[in-house]
């Protein structure tokens, strides 16, 4: 794959390229946006917005030529909890397959230089829900590099 380097589909490629990554995860429904309004399936993973940071104006290159584009992507795993002890368990093994996909492929088919997920916090949905959702907000770091327009 030759990564993106249209400024204006970059992050939009990324997000396709963490969908497709996670999507190699067995009964879990990837979505590249965060769906609203609707009823979701779960476990389900959400591809949330990016923060993006790019090279600043007297950094060094990393590659001759281009722009760091350092993107941290907010990620959420969710989990229904039918049983709470099966529920914990599987958003710790669901958590720990998000890593593995990225780690199996850091560069997302070859879109980024590198993606790492780097945190997950787990936490529980809103009380008023039936069933309640165990919620994993997960930190994603991708770097990317720009051509020099």
């Amino acid at each position: 794959m030759t990564a993106t380097t249209d400024p204006g589909e970059k992050l939009g490629a990324v997000a396709r390229a963490l969908a497709t990554a996670f999507g190699r995860i067995d009964n879990v429904a990837v979505f590249d946006h965060e769906p609203v309004g609707s009823e979701l399936p779960t476990p389900c993973i959400l591809i949330g917005t990016p923060e993006l940071q790019r090279s600043e104006i007297d950094d060094s290159e990393r590659q001759l030529g281009s722009d760091d584009w350092r993107q941290s992507w907010a990620v959420t795993l969710q989990v229904a909890m039918h049983e709470p002890a099966d529920a914990q368990a599987d958003i710790r093994r669901l958590l720990g397959e998000m890593v593995y996909e990225l780690d199996a492929d850091w560069t997302l088919g070859g879109e980024c230089v590198e993606a790492r997920l780097v945190a997950g916090r787990i936490g529980y949905g809103d009380a008023a829900r039936n069933p309640r959702l165990l919620i994993a907000e997960c930190d994603v770091q991708v770097l990317s590099l720009m051509p020099r327009l």
